[in-house]
């Protein structure tokens, strides 16, 4: 466990039982004691001002002293983005139901318009399935955010599957050369 800072010192007040009151907590009998507990933390800026956060600090974050509102904001963005991929394959499921045949009845039950569950479908029943297992169970946060919808829309034109995959690993290569 790493500590970005001095420990965190909270007291935590134990009360003593007496057995004859029917377990009710006994006050100021002397026998209350004060007991430190050491706890994680990590401070991050938030309205010009640093703040202690409790716990561990994200791994993605390990390296930062100190971290900005920016990169705060940066990592909860990232962590917090929607996977198309994933998106797609729940809206996919809505027409394994019998009673959903159209895209507007999925769009209706997602609460989406029906143009937006005819992208995401689309997007995943034209990519390969080995990469859309490959991104539906990543929970890497950056390559999440790498593989957009905006990034993935190319590969659909491609014509074979093993020039899609091809592509894929390229991109993966290239994204792990850049960081």
């Amino acid at each position: 466990m790493k500590w970005s800072g001095a420990p965190l010192r909270r007291a935590v007040f134990v009360l003593h039982y007496a057995p004859n009151e029917d377990w009710r907590p006994v006050r100021n009998n002397g026998r209350t004691k004060t007991v430190w507990e050491l706890l994680p933390f990590y401070t991050r800026t938030c309205d010009a001002r640093s703040i202690f956060v409790r716990g561990d600090k994200p791994a993605e974050l390990s390296q930062i002293p100190r971290i900005s509102v920016r990169q705060w904001q940066h990592y909860q963005s990232a962590t917090n983005r929607n996977n198309p991929v994933l998106q797609g394959l729940q809206w996919l499921r809505l027409f394994e139901n019998e009673s959903v045949r159209t895209y507007a009845q999925a769009a209706e039950i997602a609460g989406v318009c029906r143009g937006r569950v005819w992208q995401l479908v689309s997007l995943v029943t034209r990519l390969p399935k080995e990469i859309t297992d490959f991104l539906a169970a990543n929970k890497d946060p950056f390559i999440r955010a790498h593989f957009s919808e905006r990034k993935l829309r190319p590969l659909t034109l491609l014509e074979s599957d093993e020039r899609k995959i091809k592509q894929f690993h390229e991109m993966l290569t290239k994204m792990s050369k850049m960081g």
